[in-house]
């Protein structure tokens, strides 16, 4: 049994069926990522007669209501008069993420967080207007890996050397310490190198929308 999603689908098959193999039956079911937690967001009835390899069941489900989203299967395979329950749970896969970066009171966090890559803090003691900055939208637990992120000596440290290169206005010594940063970062997921490979084009879009907040492109 497969599962595969795309953009726009959820996709069911199978193959090296033999002849006595006839339908398949179940369901299959949609979870969105909401901070550490995930939670059923949808649902639909799996039934199919088979009729060899291949797909079999594929079900409408555009991108874009979740930073992350996952599809559980719970079916049963008839095989001539014996039933063969087939699942995928806990496997967490296939999933998909809808990471974004965008000006930070535009884009809606979807159940992740909004990440401003210069944080909030250093840019308003900095004058500048932080709902107006560009962020990323990013998962609870990457949000929380990232250097300027909430209280401690460390964050309180990297907030103070964002403020010095701001107040410099040499922003391209800031932005490109963000970026560098994002390759120390571990991914909690364990699928990518580091949060900069993860993040990879949210970052280089985050970066050329910077340039125009800080009116140097």
């Amino acid at each position: 049994m497969t599962c595969i999603a795309t953009n726009d689908y959820i996709r069911l098959s199978v193959t090296n069926l033999n002849s006595y193999v006839s339908k398949v039956s179940g369901k299959l079911t949609k979870y969105n990522a909401r901070g550490r937690d995930w939670v059923k967001a949808d649902s639909t009835t799996v039934y199919a007669n088979l009729k060899g390899s291949g797909e079999f069941f594929k079900w409408y489900k555009p991108l874009g209501d979740a930073v992350e989203d996952r599809f559980e299967y719970e079916l049963v395979v008839v095989e001539g008069n014996l039933n063969y329950p087939r699942n995928n749970i806990g496997e967490k896969t296939p999933y998909r993420y809808y990471f974004d970066a965008d000006i930070y009171k535009v884009m809606k966090p979807l159940g992740g967080e909004r990440h401003h890559l210069v944080s909030a803090s250093s840019l308003y003691n900095a004058g500048f207007i932080s709902d107006n900055a560009p962020a990323i939208r990013m998962l609870y637990e990457d949000h929380r890996e990232t250097p300027n992120w909430g209280p401690g000596t460390s964050a309180d440290q990297y907030r103070a050397k964002e403020l010095e290169y701001l107040l410099a206005k040499d922003y391209t010594s800031l932005l490109q310490m963000e970026v560098n940063d994002f390759q120390k970062l571990y991914d909690y997921e364990g699928r990518f190198r580091n949060l900069q490979v993860k993040y990879y084009d949210q970052l280089i879009e985050a970066l050329y929308l910077y340039e125009i907040y800080f009116g140097v492109r």
